[in-house]
């Protein structure tokens, strides 16, 4: 028997899926030359073909009670066909990740499937690494995806404005989140009173700066927002010259 380490998201689907009964599980176990990474070993006679499998992004920031997508697109080469599955090891505590099945031929054609991670209300907080992986009949492959899981840190800097009319053509007001990568959008109450108007970063994407030029004597609200339903409100005061 040749001992080919393949990933095992699941011992009972992978098995079933390469067609392996229980005793040439067991048979396998006997392989010295098994060294396990992250998941209990399931070995295949003679693959054919390989998988590839890359995911973007491959990093995550997910609040407990919310829902985030990633694509992962999966790649066969060596005439490897057939239909492939997501699993996912290494997952924390209230934390669940689907994705549909894919069929892939053998011309080496890739296919990009959304993956969904859904953190329950009690999901355990902190970083974690998964692995996510595909599998089907006798090949399987894996791809690491960093998980930030936490309760919302959005904060302003500075967290008030205050500005003279005359005195002042405009000052900025950041967001701050740990662990976000995501876009952030403002709403505010400031018409008549003062312009808010989205920076753009050193290659011309928003930015997570906004900047505030007063217009009139009075005071309003700027609200900074995440992706994710999180916010900080801002207080602007404009004083007279």
């Amino acid at each position: 028997m040749l001992c080919t380490r393949a990933v095992n998201f699941g011992t009972s689907r992978i098995a079933r899926a390469a067609g392996l009964s229980a005793l040439a599980l067991a048979a396998a176990a006997a392989c010295t030359s098994y060294e396990p990474q992250w998941a209990t070993g399931t070995f295949y006679d003679n693959p054919v073909g390989s998988l590839a499998l890359t995911l973007s992004p491959s990093t995550l920031s997910l609040q407990p009670g919310a829902s985030q997508t990633l694509q992962a697109t999966v790649t066969p080469a060596g005439g490897f066909s057939g239909p492939v599955q997501f699993e996912a090891t290494h997952l924390p505590r209230g934390v669940v990740i689907s994705g549909p099945e894919l069929e892939l031929t053998d011309a080496g054609t890739p296919l990009t499937a959304t993956v969904t991670v859904t953190a329950s209300a009690d999901a355990a907080q902190g970083s974690a690494q998964v692995m996510l992986g595909v599998a089907a009949n006798n090949q399987a492959t894996e791809a690491a995806l960093t998980l930030n899981l936490g309760s919302p840190t959005i904060t302003a800097q500075p967290d008030s404005l205050t500005l003279t009319l005359g005195a002042d053509q405009s000052n900025d007001v950041r967001a701050v989140e740990a662990n976000y990568a995501g876009a952030f959008t403002e709403s505010d109450t400031c018409a008549g009173v003062a312009t808010v108007a989205q920076t753009a970063d050193a290659s011309g994407n928003p930015s997570g700066i906004f900047a505030v030029s007063p217009i009139a004597q009075g005071s309003c609200t700027v609200t900074l927002a995440d992706s994710q339903g999180n916010s900080v409100a801002v207080p602007v005061a404009i004083n007279p010259s």
